[in-house]
């Protein structure tokens, strides 16, 4: 979970932990490409992450810059993006790479919902 927005981290984070999930926070693009890249460096694991959920617009880079490189890196972890500037062209881009996009603010609830429905569809 990336989000350089420490509150709006929390929440999710929160949220998440609420149902049991494993939640690795990081508070910009940067870090969370440094863990990943570790990651896979040193545990030669392919999608290490059950699921990512991320910001798009932090420091460093930005969730739709993450998501690319994950799909150039042919990595099929699915991704939440979640904006509070979401126009037509982020939307297209978010779906073109096969993220979801969640428009600032949400219902925790609903992220929740789509959370475990993504990872049950992934354990099937």
């Amino acid at each position: 979970m990336a989000d350089d927005d420490a509150e709006m981290r929390r929440l999710v984070a929160e949220s998440l932990r609420k149902d049991d999930y494993e939640v690795v926070e990081e508070s910009d693009g940067g870090r969370l490409l440094v863990r990943i890249a570790a990651i896979f460096a040193f545990e030669r694991t392919v999608d290490p992450f059950d699921l990512i959920v991320s910001d798009i617009r932090m420091p460093v880079c930005s969730g739709l810059d993450i998501l690319k490189g994950l799909r150039d890196a042919h990595w099929a972890t699915p991704v939440i993006l979640m904006t509070a500037f979401g126009d037509d062209e982020t939307r297209q881009r978010a779906e073109a790479l096969g993220a979801l996009l969640f428009d600032k603010p949400f219902q925790m609830g609903a992220l929740r919902a789509v959370v475990r429905s993504l990872l049950r569809e992934q354990a099937h």
